[in-house]
């Protein structure tokens, strides 16, 4: 089982672990990130695409609650995607927190471990 992990490191070298770790996942897998990237995902949502993006963080919010999935959210690119949310740190806090006992992880990607901010970096294993 995929647990809550950052992956830093140039993009190339992030990609390929991302890629490795999710094809040997069973969870449904639900990504934030730019580029038509070929990850085995459910979904994927444009940082950009703010509604698409706010919508997937609050049914994750709502499945942490209610306990009833094995899923794991994708934030690929920490900066890219927080800059265009600013609020992305507290919802991924809190998903991080509360999610696993639950069985909905989350996965981050960034170029240097300092991207991530203190509170999310507490929740995550660095890789």
């Amino acid at each position: 089982m995929i647990e809550n992990l950052a992956l830093v490191g140039p993009e190339p070298a992030t990609r390929q672990r991302l890629h490795a770790m999710l094809t040997t996942s069973t969870a449904s897998v639900y990504r934030i990130g730019r580029g038509a990237v070929p990850l085995p995902v459910t979904a994927t949502f444009d940082p950009s695409d703010q509604p698409g993006s706010r919508s997937l963080l609050d049914w994750f919010e709502r499945e942490v609650l209610d306990g009833r999935r094995d899923a794991v959210l994708v934030v690929d690119d920490w900066a890219l995607c927080e800059e265009q949310d600013a609020g992305l740190d507290f919802v991924v806090q809190w998903i991080a927190a509360f999610g696993p006992r639950r069985g909905m992880r989350v996965v981050v990607t960034a170029r240097e471990w300092d991207e991530i901010p203190r509170r999310v970096r507490t929740l995550v294993t660095r890789s």
